[in-house]
């Protein structure tokens, strides 16, 4: 006698089901997969042309969509369909370590993720609010980490990540005679070259006093050299909106089940008037002296691959 308990078990197993034998259908191997004819007759494997292809695809994913609101994965039923992936070096990776540089996009990142149900599939052995607070990669950090943990992180251009945690740190007046003394990002960078002793000095005590500027790609990689076989992807701030699927590919969650994702709703921090965006030659060489180490770290990832040039201003706007 079927009861509405058996009902719903079968209902719950096949929307768990279908999305991953949907994925696995679109495989290229998938044919690796499945039995072997019994006859002895050998055929030529079918090559499936780009638009038909695309119209299985299209379908599948449609299905999908349609299927979403009854499928509960939460975070744990997620992690069941993860497929095996691996670093760049090939280092296999089964945790995931979000690394969080300020001015980079990761808030809205985290509130995506944990809209997402994805906030499990990171590692958090500090127990903090949630993964993606800002955490240095330190020694005594990394030795809580498993010894299987790769690292995902999105980059910017250091000069715009600079003006931007400027901005950021502006707009909550925490320190207001930083801001008193120096109203716009621009005031601030010239200022660190000042003939002026005085102003000179207090230019460099306000970037060091407002975090989101100091702070940057070499604070949170401290050594990143030694980690750079366990990065497993690194994502452009500029372009975070439009390749979350590729990290959601990278941590090896299958196409089907990113599709019942929501869309990631990045902000613009440079959505500032152009006169406060404004940025003199002069600004732009200090703040690219100050943070030198900064950009050894995006030469680093350019340099393995990671990024496909070190000129992230080229990348994102062309």
């Amino acid at each position: 006698m079927l009861t509405f308990g058996r009902v719903r078990m079968v209902v719950t197993g096949v929307l768990f089901l279908v999305p991953y034998l949907l994925y696995m259908s679109g495989q290229p191997d998938a044919a690796l997969r499945r039995p072997a004819a019994t006859d002895a007759v050998v055929s030529v494997p079918h090559v499936e042309d780009s638009t038909a292809l695309k119209t299985r695809q299209h379908a599948q994913t449609e299905l999908i969509r349609y299927i979403c609101p009854g499928m509960q994965f939460g975070c744990e039923g997620i992690r069941k369909f993860l497929r095996p992936v691996q670093s760049w070096s090939k280092k296999r990776c089964q945790h995931f370590q979000f690394v969080h540089v300020g001015s980079t996009g990761g808030t809205a990142f985290s509130l995506w993720a944990a809209q997402s149900n994805l906030t499990c599939l990171f590692t958090n052995p500090e127990n903090r609010p949630h993964p993606f607070t800002h955490t240095r990669l330190a020694p005594y950090y990394l030795e809580l980490l498993p010894a299987d943990t790769c690292f995902v992180l999105y980059v910017r251009d250091v000069v715009d990540r600079w003006r931007s945690g400027f901005f950021m740190a502006a707009g909550k007046r925490k320190f207001p005679w930083v801001f008193d003394t120096f109203p716009t990002a621009n005031d601030l960078a010239e200022a660190l070259s000042a003939e002026d002793q005085e102003r000179r000095r207090l230019a460099k005590q306000a970037h060091e006093t407002l975090e989101h500027l100091h702070k940057g790609f070499a604070f949170y990689l401290p050594d990143f050299e030694k980690l750079l076989d366990r990065v497993l992807y690194v994502g452009l701030t500029c372009s975070m909106k439009q390749d979350v699927a590729k990290l959601l590919r990278a941590v090896g969650i299958p196409d089907g089940i990113a599709a019942c994702m929501p869309e990631l709703k990045a902000e613009d921090t440079m959505s500032a008037s152009k006169t406060a965006m404004y940025m003199s030659e002069l600004a732009v060489q200090n703040v690219q002296k100050l943070m030198q180490p900064d950009f050894q770290i995006i030469n680093l990832l350019a340099g393995v691959g990671a990024l496909t040039s070190s000129n992230l201003t080229q990348q994102c706007h062309g």
